[in-house]
């Protein structure tokens, strides 16, 4: 393929992502782990509020059980400086039993920049369990923000591949979807 091909596919490809952005999909996409059999996976959409509000929800694990989906119980078990240790389980569908870990999580603000979460297992019921939020202003608006979710998951238990896509596929939108209907004020009715 020639370089000005691969250029031009690239900046097709750019510019369909802006517009399923801007139309409020969730774009997921996975890729390879080496050394595991599960993929990384990762969604990004826009979300119609001040990355400082989206924050507020993300960095607040202890009510991660109500204010983020699939999630039965949730606590903060301790924080030092921008350090946090939180115990979550994962509320899955049957047949598959819910999931619990204990994650310390490292948040990093860089005021009107970018905000990020990125966790890693200390134990529980996953051989891994790595993570990460990133917000950032949406085109460099400030009451908009792009949000990026990636999860790395290996179960000690055997979950069917097919149930973890459907699951990824339908979960993913839904975490969105709940954090626009936590942070955009409701419509007004005519």
């Amino acid at each position: 393929m020639s370089p000005l091909l691969i250029l031009t596919l690239l900046a097709a490809e750019a510019d369909d992502t802006e517009k399923r952005l801007a139309a409020g999909e969730v774009i997921i996409t996975s890729d390879k782990v080496e050394g595991s059999d599960m993929p990384r996976v990762t969604a990004v959409g826009v979300i119609d509020a001040p990355p400082e509000k989206v924050w507020a929800i993300v960095e607040d694990c202890a009510n991660y059980s109500k204010n983020m989906v699939r999630i039965g119980e949730s606590k903060l078990i301790s924080r030092e400086g921008n350090t946090f240790t939180c115990e979550v389980t994962a509320d899955l569908p049957w047949p598959v039993p819910d999931l619990t870990s204990q994650t310390r999580a490292v948040h990093t603000i860089e005021p009107g920049v970018r905000w990020q979460r990125k966790w890693s297992m200390i134990k529980g019921d996953y051989n891994r369990n790595d993570g990460s939020w990133v917000l950032t202003p949406y085109k460099g608006d400030p009451n908009r923000t792009l949000g990026q979710y990636q999860l790395h998951v290996e179960p000690k238990i055997h979950v069917p591949d097919s149930l973890v896509a459907s699951g990824q596929r339908k979960s993913l939108p839904d975490l969105f979807n709940k954090l626009r209907s936590l942070t955009v004020p409701a419509k007004a009715s005519k």
